[in-house]
């Protein structure tokens, strides 16, 4: 009977560590499982990060481009302007120039018109003096001057 019992003790120790490996086993398969779940998810995760990293990057690159674009934009309006600028100062300074040299001839031929007078005056002088019978040799020295 003892040996009965022993053998019964025996046998419930037997399925006692049998049932004892297999929850080690199965505790063992769960955290494996579990690990590689992990695993997975944290590459998930890193994946996903990396994916809102590159768009966040993308989105600053475009921002930065746009920046550029309109940066470049100004400038070509401001080199518009300023060319626009140059174009009329040289066509202002053309008007002026214009507008001396206008003056300067109209002024030239105002003297002109003066000299004329004066020549004809000094003329009918030298006339009217030599019908008199006075001397003229001043007279024609200024007209020969002029």
């Amino acid at each position: 009977m003892r040996y009965l019992k022993d053998q019964e003790k025996a046998q419930k120790e037997l399925e006692k560590a049998a049932a004892d490996k297999i929850l080690i086993d199965q505790s063992r398969k769960q955290q494996i499982k579990l690990k590689k779940e992990q695993q997975e998810a944290d590459r998930a995760l890193s994946k996903l990060y990396a994916d809102q990293l590159n768009k966040v990057i993308r989105e600053k690159q475009k921002l930065e481009q746009e920046k550029e674009l309109v940066k470049r934009q100004q400038n070509i309006e401001i080199r518009a302007a300023q060319y626009q600028q140059c174009q009329e100062n040289s066509t202002r300074r053309e008007k002026e120039k214009r507008s001396v040299l206008e003056q300067e001839h109209k002024v030239q031929e105002s003297i002109k018109k003066e000299e004329d007078i004066f020549k004809q005056f000094i003329s009918r002088e030298i006339e009217k003096f030599k019908a008199e019978g006075k001397r003229t040799a001043l007279l024609e020295k200024t007209l020969n001057i002029i």
